[in-house]
């Protein structure tokens, strides 16, 4: 089985929600990360990872429960 057939089989097809039946979340936070434009987000299980246009890349380290907390 070739790369090609693999995409195929796990590819899912939808057709497109408009917006008035689509929700719109508010951001939480916002935070300048860089001066250049992202070209690229990657969310993973453990880190947030960032991709400018200059070619920098930078992982985000995501929170962990009970850091600072005593235990």
């Amino acid at each position: 089985m070739t790369t090609e057939e693999r995409d195929e089989d796990e590819l899912v097809e939808h057709p497109v929600e408009s917006r008035t039946v689509t929700a719109e979340l508010p951001p939480v936070m916002s935070k300048v990360i860089d001066e250049h434009p992202l070209s690229w987000v990657g969310f993973e299980e453990e880190c947030i990872i960032t991709a400018c246009g200059e070619g920098h890349v930078r992982v985000w380290r995501r929170p962990q429960d009970g850091v600072g907390a005593e235990q």
